[in-house]
């Protein structure tokens, strides 16, 4: 099958593209083709997780779209968000001191970090990981000293020489191809005993790209449950947190238990 023929296809069918086993490979090699050349439609994925997590060219589509960001306020929804809310909600549950050390997943730009410091939120520890060169780069020449360390990476199979008391992530998780799982996995290597992780999603059922090859997971609360349990993480709450007006996430609090 052409490229021109399997777009005829996808555009007949709307915006929902169905996939089978047998042809899941040669089409998700076409669908990849269709975003490094601009092709201006989102597509919806219906593949199963199994065959998503063997598709090396859609995974490496949906880091591609991260490696290349830099420091923008307006980077998520075309909006100046800061990173208050979430970093409020995390302190309602009393978990920051100067003794615990923070490592946040994906800092992006600092939005997160820029709340905490505003807030005179206590750590001994900040360190933030991205797999922009340019924000890492940024971040570096903001903030120096001891206490801050900003490492350019994949959270995914990172490597890390310290241990952490709170992991922090937002408007991340969601973007993890083809889930969180193997992220959670990895980090969890590098948080201590009872150490406890905020992160937000999109609830849902779907997996799509955007036009610009961004990759969205929205997922089921159960769905959320079954990977921390095989993480071994144990569910704390699932609470809520707003962005800006209209972009209210779900917020997920887990506690890690190295006996599970």
């Amino acid at each position: 099958m052409g490229l021109e023929l399997f777009i005829k296809q996808i555009r007949s069918l709307g915006r929902k593209v169905p996939f089978n086993r047998l042809r899941h490979a040669r089409l998700s090699h076409l669908l990849a083709e269709m975003f490094l050349e601009g092709y201006p439609k989102g597509l919806i994925i219906t593949l199963n997780e199994e065959e998503l997590e063997g598709n090396l060219t859609l995974k490496e589509l949906s880091k591609k779209r991260w490696m290349v960001t830099k420091p923008d306020k307006g980077l998520t929804w075309g909006l100046e968000i800061t990173g208050d809310t979430f970093i409020k909600k995390a302190a309602s549950y009393n978990i920051f001191n100067h003794q615990k050390s923070i490592l946040e997943i994906g800092i992006g730009g600092g939005r997160l970090l820029k709340a905490v410091l505003d807030l005179n939120i206590l750590f001994k520890r900040y360190v933030g990981i991205d797999t922009s060169a340019e924000n890492i780069n940024f971040l570096k020449d903001q903030l120096k000293g001891e206490k801050f360390s900003f490492i350019r990476g994949d959270a995914e199979s990172i490597h890390l020489d310290e241990k952490f008391d709170i992991v922090l992530s937002s408007l991340t998780f969601k973007h993890f191809f083809p889930s969180f799982k193997k992220c959670l996995f990895n980090v969890a290597k590098y948080m201590n005993h009872n150490a406890i992780i905020f992160f937000d999603l999109r609830e849902g059922n779907l997996k799509y790209f955007e036009p610009d090859g961004t990759y969205i997971h929205r997922y089921t609360r159960s769905e959320v449950c079954k990977i921390l349990e095989e993480c071994g993480f144990r569910l704390i709450r699932f609470d809520s947190v707003t962005h800006a007006k209209g972009y209210e996430r779900l917020l997920v609090i887990a506690k890690l238990d190295k006996t599970a």
